[in-house]
């Protein structure tokens, strides 16, 4: 995950509260209070480490918080007096008052982060900062040993969950998951240093010292003769923090090739750095530089560097890429830091770029044909030994064997290292047969709390139901986006509206599974390539652990021909949102001037996903393995609820530690194979039950199949999850992106543009009629409940423009709207367009803040004439005196035609009353074009509030 997501503030939290959500054993002040020093001033709360392991919660004063004007602070009239009211701009059942200053930020946390000047011994400038990864002793711990599985599965989580972070703090802790027997567990560092971890299917080490730099951490679990481990590397910058990972666009280049990359990495939550020293590099693998590649900017040069907006706190490099064979690319970003009186470097975490050979059509057709003989081979009554017997002895396998314990599915790696798989699953059931793990512990077969609840993150649900044809009645997939669909308050947003069956379930939607906060999938599934030698799958496919791959199946057919075999550049414009675009890959966009179109390449992602073992050709479509979900987490899932509604989902862990790790709250699966029928039925009582009216633990009744004894119906995680949460979500956009809001063309977050900074916290959305890279005009919306003791929205907004000042008058009018539709009707919020932003004077100069200012803009208007006696201005072009001056600024920041002015921050109060405890409402923020799409218009709001 990355920043917010890979937060370390927000992950160690995060184990905690599942820790608690676990074993029921947490009061209301165990909760972690949702960070850690260097969270970046998201939270409320830092959890730092005493030095004994007990954790110690304290105040983080300057949490969701600016050191400028916030909401309420001050309102300023347009004369620009404090205190007086709005006269002259109060509208009907509207109060829009200028705020009058632009809020500034500190640049961080007060505790463990940058705080303006840092003086020596100042809190986060001078001694060591421990970060916490979570549990703390004085917990009640679940029985030794880790969660019940099949098999060792071991997975870090804190500071992060990917294998790759940077901290602000010289001490750490590092927690994790553990499922299956250990015998032990223990930590080691490159540096030599180890200790003991105590055995926990939530478990913590104890504090690790850090080295200025590049920290390679590892964690290894033993039962026996079986050993699994997990790596992160940690680097730590004393009290600086790049806001998220150094992100590399596209991170794909075939092998002979060579191709522009657009690196972008964020950095304005800790403003002690020096901005023109920002650096990128190409490096090895264990981070050390081959070569310094020149310096990253936020000039808003999309055209020479494609940095899409000037001073928005991101950074910019594009830089040409040259794969002569197979392998990485490293690179990463550093920057002088001011520490007190002295500067040192600080490095972003390591981002790889991958240098791949195709998989070629021939050799895809070749696999599939063996896969589909190997099924017919079984449907003529083969053994599932005979089968694997058969692959082996074929000249295009490398590798091949049956599913776990005894399983009726046969797995087959190819010497292309492309993955295959032979479902075979007797009717009735979500699986392949076979047989299953013996009676677990009944402690793990329900939740365990029923307080403190824990809330998705964004009411977005997708439900797939890719065998809904062959499930029939027994599929729960419909049923359940029946009840998200149908929920009143709360509202979810079902994508699509209903179940998403047969093909419609595709990779390209589980790709897109990051912007959910419910994912719920009724398929097949099994636990396959467990023979496979673990140090070659680290190597090959950047799997964690060795042993079974939980693995579960798409809709999606196997379609050979479409795999691209050659570079395809592709142009994105507004009527050609796909560039041109083959099905089944995605323009990745490395140009552009802005406005109109932007330029870049066909990514063959199935292709890619193939190659790096994250989908596996089968005989009924694609199949998807744990790192499928890895590679697609984004910024991380937002307290995501993943029901995986197939047989053996929760079999030894690996698809739950990797959806996890990456920010999901709670996943339910099972154990072993089951049948359809009581499958569908546990689901079905779990999300009846929770939808609305309470915590998904009391309503995951677990158990066992009787028609499979041994299999059962597991919750991993989080049983305190709530799906009941009807408010709207993430108003403030405090997440650090758009979580929660549904996107449409340029709908993002920020968390600076140019001087201007949010009005709350420390990020702000933006909307656009095309900023950038993006062609299409913008909008975020969201359906939620407004409570009926509720009685006024407020929206603080500020809107730029290139169509200031020549376009007033004219028919070229970009809008803003925001206007929230319910069951009690309609109310606009906001509707305002260029003119209405204008001004217009009354043809005098008396309408002029400074007359001489109106003599300037007269004269420097092509067909006017300013007299000096009578103080007007007139000719053939609008040339009222004035009409450019009241409240219009210019601008600190440019977009690609230049010439941008802006308003204050206003701030926009209605009553809604005729909305509040009336149902589901959608709130729709929206910017659009009027006349041209060429002059940009850009409109940032923030802290949105029902009071």
């Amino acid at each position: 995950m990355g920043f917010i997501g890979t937060s370390v503030g927000l992950r160690n939290a995060f184990l905690l509260t599942l820790v608690c959500a676990f074993l029921g054993a947490c009061s209301a002040a165990d909760d972690g209070g949702g960070g850690t020093a260097g969270d970046a001033g998201n939270t409320d709360a830092t959890v730092v480490a005493d030095g004994g392991g007990d954790a110690v919660v304290t105040s983080d004063a300057d949490a969701a918080s600016t050191d400028g004007a916030a909401p309420g602070d001050t309102t300023v009239s347009p004369d620009g007096t404090p205190g007086d009211t709005a006269t002259g701009d109060t509208v009907t059942d509207t109060t829009v008052v200028e705020d009058g200053t632009s809020p500034t930020e500190d640049g961080g946390p007060t505790d463990g982060g940058q705080v303006g000047d840092c003086g020596p011994g100042q809190d986060g400038c001078g001694g060591p900062i421990t970060e916490d990864a979570g549990p703390s002793d004085d917990i009640v711990e679940a029985p030794p040993g880790g969660y019940p599985a099949s098999g060792l599965v071991l997975k870090i989580v804190s500071p992060s969950g990917t294998d790759a972070t940077t901290v602000i703090g010289s001490k750490i802790t590092v927690g994790g998951v553990l499922f299956g027997e250990a015998d032990s567990m223990a930590w080691e560092s490159a540096d030599g240093s180890s200790g003991s971890i105590a055995l926990n299917a939530f478990w913590t080490s104890g504090p690790i010292d850090l080295a200025t730099g590049d920290n390679e951490i590892t964690v290894t679990a033993t039962h026996g003769e079986e050993v699994v481990s997990d790596t992160i590397t940690v680097t730590y910058n004393p009290a600086f923090r790049f806001d998220d990972a150094l992100l590399a666009r596209p991170n794909i280049v075939w092998k002979g090739s060579s191709q522009s990359v657009v690196f972008t990495i964020p950095a304005s939550l800790f403003p002690n750095f020096q901005a023109n020293t920002l650096t990128l590099h190409e490096v090895d693998q264990n981070g050390n530089e081959i070569a310094a590649l020149g310096q990253m900017l936020d000039n808003g040069n999309t055209a020479g560097i494609g940095d899409e907006i000037e001073s928005d706190g991101v950074f910019t490099a594009k830089k040409t890429v040259n794969c002569s064979g197979v392998g990485h690319k490293y690179f990463r970003a550093s920057v002088e830091v001011e520490q007190g009186a002295s500067t040192y470097t600080a490095y972003s975490a390591v981002t790889r770029v991958l240098c791949l050979d195709h998989f070629t059509s021939n050799e895809c057709t070749s696999h599939q044909q063996v896969i589909m003989a190997a099924e017919q081979a079984a449907l003529s009554g083969a053994t599932p030994e005979d089968v694997v017997t058969s692959l082996q002895a074929n000249n295009q396998v490398a590798a091949a064997g049956v599913a776990e314990d005894d399983g009726y599915s046969v797995w087959v790696q190819f010497n292309s290292g492309v993955l295959g798989a032979v479902l075979l699953a007797p009717p009735g059931i979500r699986g392949s047969g076979g047989f299953d793990p013996p009676e677990e512990p009944s402690l793990y077969e329900a939740a365990h709390v029923v307080q403190n609840a824990v809330d998705i993150g964004s009411k977005k649900a997708i439900v797939l139901a890719p065998f809904a044809n062959e499930f029939g009645s027994t599929d729960d997939g419909p049923q359940v986006a029946t009840v998200l669909a149908t929920s009143d308050c709360p509202s979810f947003t079902v994508e699509g509206g209903t179940a998403l069956q047969g093909t419609a379930a595709s990779l390209e939607k589980l790709r897109g599974l990051s912007d959910f906060g419910v994912v719920s999938i009724s398929t097949h599934g099994d636990a396959l390539f467990g023979g496979l030698d673990p140090t070659q799958t680290q190597v090959k496919y950047g799997w964690d652990n060795g042993g079974a791959k939980e693995v579960v199946w798409t809709g999606e057919p196997v379609q050979c021909n479409q795999l691209l075999q050659t570079n395809k550049n592709c142009t994105v414009t507004g009527s050609n949102p796909t560039g041109g675009c083959p099905v089944g890959t995605v323009c990745e966009i490395t140009s552009g001037s802005g406005g109109g179109s932007a330029s870049g390449v066909c990514v063959d992602r199935t292709q890619v996903d193939l190659i790096r073992g994250n989908v596996v050709l089968t005989n009924k479509g694609y199949a998807v393995t744990p790192s499928f979900f890895e590679s697609y987490a984004g910024r991380g899932f937002p307290n995501t609820l993943f029901n995986l509604g197939a047989c053996r989902t929760l079999y030894n862990g690996s698809m739950a530690a990797a959806l996890f790790a990456n920010g999901a709250q709670a996943i339910t699966g099972f154990s072993g194979y089951v049948d359809s029928q009581w499958a569908k039925d546990r689901v079905v009582e779990m999300f009846e039950g929770s939808v609305g009216s309470g915590l998904i633990g009391q309503f995951h009744t677990g158990g066992e199949d009787p028609g499979h004894p041994g299999s059962h119906w597991r919750l991993f995680g989080a049983g305190n999850l709530s799906l009941s949460n009807a408010n709207i979500i993430n108003a403030g956009f405090e997440t650090g992106d758009a979580t929660g809001w549904t996107r449409d063309g340029d709908g993002r977050v920020i968390s600076q543009l140019g001087s201007a900074n949010p009005v709350g916290g420390k990020f702000m959305g933006l909307l656009s009629t095309g900023l950038g890279f993006t062609v299409q005009t913008g909008s975020l919306e969201q359906e939620f409940c407004i409570p009926s003791d509720k009685t006024t929205a407020q929206i603080y907004w500020k809107m730029y423009s290139e169509e200031f000042k020549e376009y007033c008058g004219s028919t070229f009018q970009d809008t803003f709207q925001a206007v929230l539709t319910g069951g009690g009707g309609q109310l606009t919020l906001v509707d305002v367009k260029v003119d209405d932003i204008c001004g217009y004077g009354d043809g005098s100069c008396n309408a002029c803040a400074n007359p001489i200012a109106c003599d300037f803009e007269c004269m420097g208007s092509s067909g006017c004439t300013y007299d000096d006696t009578l103080g007007t201005c007139s000719g053939t072009y609008p040339c009222e005196c004035g009409k450019y001056y009241t409240g219009l600024t210019p601008s600190d920041v440019g977009f690609d035609q230049g010439g941008v002015f802006n308003i204050l921050w206003k701030k926009t109060t209605k009553n809604i009353q005729a909305l509040a405890g009336a149902g589901r409402v959608k709130l729709r923020l929206f910017a659009s074009d009027t006349g041209d799409s060429i002059f940009d218009t850009v409109i940032l709001v923030d802290s949105i509030e029902f009071n």
